[in-house]
């Protein structure tokens, strides 16, 4: 029997010149189609990382307080997922929107599951359909991990 998995959403956002209001508006919108489509019941947030940044570092010298105070239903940031992450034993679902949305560096990918062996399977919200990865394919398949290396333009997500 297997046991039942916490759905927990994580959404980034690339740096922009964009005003303060229209990014957190970009946010919220990442955040509710992690909600609706990814059926997540956490989600957290980075406001402003580029996609190859180390994913452990992440919001680590930041105050992102403002954005995760407009965001209501947010969760936190990078660093609450860590620290929620560094507390809780259970089995956790990871969405996230398109490669890029988690990072572009397969090596980080796999450090990241590898600190944390309660992620059990990360979800790919790919737009159309959605793309299931088995934590042992992460930690153990380059060709599943290659995949991560992908960016070559910037992609919106938050349409």
């Amino acid at each position: 029997m297997s046991r039942p998995m916490t759905t927990v959403g994580y959404a980034r956002k690339s740096p922009g010149k964009e005003r303060f209001d229209a990014r957190c508006s970009l946010l919220r919108k990442l955040v509710k189609r992690l909600e609706d489509r990814g059926l997540c019941t956490k989600v957290f947030i980075s406001p402003s990382s580029q996609s190859d940044e180390p994913i452990m570092l992440r919001d680590e010298k930041k105050d992102n307080s403002m954005f995760l105070a407009s965001i209501s239903s947010c969760m936190g940031d990078m660093k609450n997922f860590r620290a929620m992450l560094n507390k809780k034993f259970k089995p956790v679902r990871l969405v996230v929107i398109d490669y890029a949305g988690l990072s572009t560096e397969p090596n980080d990918v796999r450090g990241f599951f590898r600190q944390y062996p309660q992620i059990k399977e990360l979800v790919i919200d790919h737009g159309l359909t959605f793309e299931v990865i088995d934590r042992g394919d992460l930690l153990d398949n380059d060709d599943v991990l290659s995949r991560f290396d992908c960016r070559t333009s910037p992609k919106h997500r938050s349409a």
